[in-house]
């Protein structure tokens, strides 16, 4: 059984996770339980209990504080960041203590906010507010805390944004409709990169067949294994990358 904690109704993405595992633990029955809508501390405490197979935790602004949510819009005045701020600060520590002891009953998938950060700020949108980066910094900080629990693994920002445009991921209509946020595409492709961290595939081989002039330079056969060169040191370190 496999336990999947969000604040965010699961709907689409709990059917794409099944089906991705489902690909990946071949002749296993997959059964994913989720917990209440918009209780994403609570959710997490109960991986604790139900000591699932595996643990996948969904975090998006909205968990912070809810007027970072569309669904549950507060007022963006000045005087009210700071209060967001302490408001994410709070709960970002309360997420850190809950999670890492949830960790100790059964391995665990973390995914930090991968939604764009709705216009809170009073800055243009190419000019980072004070405001978005010290939230960014405060989820920065909890997942660099987890990270270092071999329990608990940290789904990639750099790699989700290589497979899916930020502005491509939040479907407006899903989530004040469901309260379901993701793009179909998106989800389906955030619900495989959680299965592969849920349960990893076998780390690759490669066979490399041309190294002379490509992984090194030099030519072994003619100069000898102290002409050959990949590093800084001797202005080949294109070939090392």
């Amino acid at each position: 059984m496999i336990y999947l904690a969000s604040g965010f109704n699961p709907l689409h993405f709990r059917t794409f996770l099944a089906a991705e595992l489902t690909l990946i633990l071949k002749n296993r029955a997959v059964h994913i339980e989720t917990g209440l809508y918009g209780d994403l501390a609570g959710n997490i405490e109960q991986i604790s209990k139900l000591e699932p197979e595996s643990g996948v935790i969904m975090l998006e602004w909205s968990d912070l504080d809810a007027r970072l949510g569309i669904r549950s819009l507060g007022s963006w005045a000045p005087y009210d960041l700071s209060d967001i701020l302490s408001s994410a600060r709070a709960r970002t520590e309360l997420f850190k203590t809950i999670i890492i002891e949830a960790s100790g009953h059964a391995p665990l998938v973390v995914c930090p906010p991968t939604l764009p950060l709705l216009p809170v700020s009073f800055t243009p949108t190419w000019q980072a507010s004070a405001f978005e980066v010290e939230l960014k910094a405060c989820v920065g900080s909890l997942a660099a805390q987890l990270a270092q629990s071999p329990r608990i693994r940290i789904v990639s920002s750099e790699y989700t944004n290589s497979i899916s445009p930020p502005a491509e991921r939040w479907d407006l209509d899903a989530e004040l409709s469901g309260g379901f946020p993701y793009t179909l595409p998106y989800a389906s492709l955030l619900a495989g990169t959680m299965a592969r961290l849920i349960s990893p595939p076998q780390p690759l081989k490669g066979l490399i067949t041309d190294l002379d002039d490509t992984v090194w330079r030099g030519i072994l056969g003619e100069d000898g294994v102290d002409g050959i060169s990949w590093d800084l040191n001797c202005h080949s370190h294109m070939h090392g990358a």
